[in-house]
């Protein structure tokens, strides 16, 4: 799955010491040929009222836009790419809290910065604009309370709530939104919807989508996507995730809320005694179809689901971890994520607590200078892989089917799942949920005779057929086939006919580099450091890690 929205708005709350513009220059991955271009569609504005800022950059390249207001403080945090022309566009209702004066705008990448500004005035109470300038487009109602949009338009609805507390103490945050909005809304952006909620003091966010709307949004684009910004986390659900029959009449209802103290407590602790520092909020996501004021939650089946936390800086992404809790194991479990400027996106197939972690985990028995410690490590940091002890990783040992398929489920985020139908897999044993999650999401389908072999070494081209199935199911069955054999192993000949393919595939992405001397060598059984090695590079391949 590609990661396609790479949008963030942050409330000055969530940073609230002044930073100056020389910090937002964020290193390049390439050196820009040309230099940004910006422009911003009016030069007043008051809070809650849109923004269009447009301009030029390198083509197809990734450009970020960042707010600062006069006092300082970072309110909006924007990024997308540009087109083919090099054009790009971004809009933005000016948060609340957004102190008056002058608002600058930067946009660039590195050190290829360009700024405009715009004058923030205090909300009067009225919906009166004197400025030429804004062309009577400023649609922002000031600080509206409870269900009343503050701003409608280019795709989006602004909310500004007031908090109450809940059934569980917390302050809650709570808007519906009706069919008539979402139409206002989706006149000139019929590919996505972003609700964006501001409410002061908010531990809980809430959406309700009334059931005509989502309706709605269905005939207007069956694959339209609905995104919950707040100051605590965005969720991003393509309505085309769930089964359409979901929403059958159905409220969809999105929660973002802070955990509780007691589940907060449960995942510090976890993270305590295994090495781990807890760097963000635990944020609970919920997506449910509700009907009849019952909601059910919704299953996204082996759909992705990107939500994100705002973090309070850079991170190093070698040892930062998505991590999801699971409740009944009372354990924390890797998610996919990627790591940009003060928030981690994570992909998920499931409602659940998420937060971002970091550790440091080596081996002793994984020298320094080893070809494979950096793999190693890194994923081992992530939770992804596990030691034969708390001290050992074993590198040069072989590894069975059963033990690579728990690597691959934990890498791309699956929930173990009951147990697979082989004859040779039975309930109880450690690796029967594995297993199950694997043959669930076609990543391993057993042998002719019904048996899946688990405690069989895995050769290396059948490492290479379950990494290829892997790669097929995390892009969403969007993948090809690398055409002909893999004649660039000198004994391409050896592999087996089933597994040509694969190997070609996993060759082509650049996840197998074979072994010395230009060999493939695919009946040799795989050792844990080179399984270790080719699960990362799948990870980095389908987005999954940075």
């Amino acid at each position: 799955m590609t990661n396609k929205w790479k949008c963030l708005m942050l409330s000055a709350a969530l940073l609230t010491a002044s930073v100056p513009a020389a910090a937002f220059a964020i290193p390049a991955n390439t050196v820009s040929a040309a230099a940004p271009a910006i422009a911003v569609d009016r030069t007043s504005v008051t809070p809650g009222s849109p923004v269009a800022v447009t301009g030029t950059y390198d083509a197809s390249s990734w450009i970020s836009l960042r707010a600062v207001d006069a006092a300082g403080n970072l309110v909006v945090f924007d990024a997308t790419r540009t087109n083919e022309q090099g054009e790009y566009r971004f809009t933005f209702d000016v948060p609340f809290d957004t102190a008056p004066g002058t608002l600058v705008l930067y946009a660039g990448s590195g050190d290829d910065v360009a700024n405009a500004s715009v004058q923030v005035r205090s909300y009067s109470g009225s919906n009166d604009d004197d400025d030429d300038d804004d062309d009577g487009n400023d649609s922002g109602s000031g600080a509206s309370q409870g269900n009343v949009p503050s701003g409608t338009g280019e795709g989006s609805i602004t909310y500004r709530a007031t908090a109450a507390d809940n059934a569980d103490g917390r302050a809650q945050a709570s808007v519906v939104i009706d069919e008539q909005e979402v139409r206002s809304a989706l006149a000139d952006n019929a590919g996505i919807l972003k609700i964006r909620i501001e409410a002061d003091n908010a531990e809980v966010f809430q959406s309700t989508l009334q059931s005509e709307a989502v309706r709605l949004l269905l005939e207007t684009n069956h694959n339209m996507v609905v995104q919950i910004v707040t100051s605590l986390g965005t969720y991003t659900l393509p309505l085309s995730a769930p089964e359409e029959e979901d929403f059958a009449d159905a409220d969809l209802r999105i929660t973002i809320g802070k955990a509780t103290a007691d589940q907060a407590d449960a995942v510090r602790d976890w993270a305590d005694a295994n090495g781990a520092e807890l760097i963000s909020d635990v944020i609970d996501f919920q997506a449910e179809a509700v009907t009849g004021g019952s909601g059910a939650p919704i299953d996204f089946g082996n759909n992705y689901v990107e939500r994100s936390i705002p973090l309070s800086g850079q991170v190093n992404p070698d040892r930062a971890a998505g991590v999801r809790f699971d409740e009944t194991k009372r354990a924390l479990a890797f998610v996919p994520a990627l790591f940009g400027y003060a928030a981690a996106t994570l992909k998920s197939t499931g409602n659940s607590l998420y937060a971002v972690i970091e550790s440091d985990k080596s081996f002793e028995d994984v020298p320094a200078g080893f070809w494979g410690e950096a793999d190693i490590e890194q994923l081992a940091s992530k939770l992804v892989l596990n030691g034969l002890t708390e001290d050992t990783f074993g590198p040069n040992e072989t590894l069975t089917r059963a033990q690579f398929a728990a690597m691959i489920v934990r890498g791309l985020g699956l929930q173990e799942r009951g147990t697979a139908p082989f004859s040779d897999v039975t309930a109880g044993e450690w690796y029967a949920g594995a297993v199950g999650a694997a043959y669930e999401a076609g990543i391993v389908s057993g042998y002719e005779d019904g048996t899946f072999r688990p405690n069989e070494r895995i050769t290396r081209q059948e490492l290479a057929v379950l990494i290829d199935n892997a790669v097929s199911f995390a892009s969403g069955g969007e993948t090809e086939n690398a055409a002909g054999a893999p004649e660039r192993f000198r004994d391409q000949e050896a592999i087996s006919p089933w597994a040509r393919t694969a190997v070609a595939n996993v060759a082509e992405a650049g996840i197998s580099e074979g072994r010395n001397g230009g060999y493939f060598d695919p009946a040799a059984n795989s050792t844990r450091a080179e399984a270790a090695a080719m699960l990362k590079r799948l990870l980095v391949h389908v987005g999954f890690i940075d």
